[in-house]
């Protein structure tokens, strides 16, 4: 019998990242100025919906249509998603201001 029933289906790291970007309206373009490791305590805002599992039909709605047809981009697929998902889930638990 296997251990680690969460091993058994896949595995992966994730690393979240603080990132300031720009965005130039007249080349509709946006450039990446800096990143950063997030800290932990970010990090565990982000990582709450995944490990209770709240976007996973909508993660698995996005993915399975290129598991089917385009085996090669899945996981390019299964990365933005995750990270988008995981930031529509997570936005209502935090505030957000400028400066």
């Amino acid at each position: 019998m296997y251990s680690n029933a969460l091993d058994l289906y896949a595995t992966c790291d994730l690393t979240f990242l603080d990132v300031l970007a720009q965005y130039d309206s007249n080349s509709a373009e946006w450039s990446i100025l800096e990143t950063n490791l997030s800290q932990p305590e970010l990090v565990s805002v982000f990582w709450t919906p995944m490990i209770f599992q709240i976007g996973t039909d909508d993660l698995s709605h996005a993915v399975k249509p290129y598991i089917v047809n385009r085996g090669t981009e899945t996981v390019g697929v299964l990365a933005s998603s995750m990270a988008k998902i995981s930031l529509a889930y997570a936005a209502p638990l935090m505030t957000f201001t400028c400066s």
